[in-house]
């Protein structure tokens, strides 16, 4: 795959059931239900801040348990951490 020129990109599908989109912790935590995850699956993680830097909220953030097809959790070491984070699920 070669994206050589200015302003090609990859397009991949999100929404539900999807490998890439957004949650919103609550508590530091939120469950995300998909059937894209798999017990190998690698899963990247961005934290969306709206507040100026540095975030005094914002923790590091984790994938914890992975139940295949079906769910992931995403946890921050910060128990006050709301953001909107942003996942992007490979197989």
């Amino acid at each position: 795959l070669g994206l050589n020129t200015a302003g090609n990109k990859i397009n991949i599908a999100t929404g539900s059931q999807a490998s890439v989109g957004t949650a919103t912790l609550v508590a530091g935590t939120i469950e995300v239900n998909t059937t894209a995850v798999t017990a190998s699956s690698i899963i990247m993680l961005t934290g969306v801040s709206t507040g100026a830097p540095p975030c005094a909220t914002c923790g590091d953030l984790s994938v914890g348990t992975i139940t295949a097809g079906t769910k992931f959790v995403i946890n921050s070491s910060l128990a006050t951490d709301t953001r909107v984070v942003q996942y992007w699920i490979i197989n």
